[in-house]
């Protein structure tokens, strides 16, 4: 196992591990002694599986254990709140994570187990996940993998922002474009009272993005509203308004944009008419 993967997903994931367990710690549900059975060993399982990330005596012992999904079930604290966040089932894709791939990919899928039970997660933190998943996949087809030592995280970082084309068509779109001012933007809005750092991570991304998401097409032309999460927007009506989330990464914005944009166009155009249209 690279020990140097195992640090830097150490790091990202300790405290989110630390949110899950006060979720979903067994000792919640001692009137309940078949969800505290199911919450420990769902919890005793993730702890196998996490043991070589999060305690370095266990990285180099030999695992020769066959790679397989795990299927984790937990019932949440609280539950009496959400009633449709009072039980979720998650499955971890390797049971067993060997090489620095394998922890990545094992780190997304934490992430993502975070969100099914409500722990809001950093964007940051999964597009660094993402964009290590998709540098060592690049490594692992390569046909000179094989004869050549694996880089460092820090040198797949290096070749990822500086070498590759997406890097560079970023670089080239930011340079022909004026950077958009998202105060300028009349039609671009918050959700209300929303975590200051939250916020500002989020108005950072889409600073950082904007160029990737063909804003010709819709910025200034239809409301985009930013949230913390889909929760938030539950029971209200989003027509004619882009909707982006804390969590999203910059492909899911693009995907956003591609999926809804013709539609929230209409709606908006649609409601303006209304607006316009004389009452009789």
């Amino acid at each position: 196992m690279s020990h140097k993967a195992a640090k830097a997903v150490n790091s990202l994931l300790k405290p989110y591990i630390r949110r899950i367990l006060l979720k979903t710690h067994p000792d919640f549900f001692t009137h309940d002694v078949k969800k505290k059975k199911i919450n420990q060993a769902s919890f005793q399982t993730l702890q196998n599986v996490l043991a070589p990330i999060l305690q370095e005596r266990f990285r180099d012992s030999e695992n020769n254990k066959p790679d397989r999904a795990v299927k984790l079930e937990f019932y949440l604290k609280n539950s009496k709140v959400n009633s449709k966040l009072s039980r979720i089932e998650h499955t971890l894709p390797i049971s067993s994570p060997k090489s620095a791939l394998d922890l990545w990919t094992t780190t997304t899928s934490i992430l993502d187990l975070c969100r099914k039970i409500g722990i809001q997660v950093m964007p940051s933190d999964i597009d660094a996940a993402e964009q290590m998943i998709s540098s060592l996949s690049k490594q692992h087809s390569s046909p000179s993998y094989a004869r050549k030592p694996a880089p460092s995280l820090s040198q797949i970082f290096a070749n990822e922002l500086y070498q590759s084309p997406l890097a560079q068509n970023v670089t080239d779109v930011s340079n022909r474009l004026p950077k958009l001012q998202l105060d300028k933007n009349e039609l671009l809005f918050f959700q209300p009272h929303m975590n200051s750092k939250i916020k500002e991570s989020m108005k950072s991304n889409l600073q950082q993005a904007l160029p990737m998401l063909c804003p010709e097409r819709w910025w200034q032309k239809v409301p985009l509203l930013c949230v913390e999460d889909e929760q938030v927007i539950n029971g209200i009506d989003v027509s004619g308004i882009l909707v982006f989330t804390a969590n999203m990464s910059t492909k899911d914005m693009q995907n956003c944009i591609e999926e809804n944009l013709d539609l929230k166009l209409k709606e908006y155009q649609e409601h303006l008419g209304a607006q316009s249209t004389p009452k009789r």
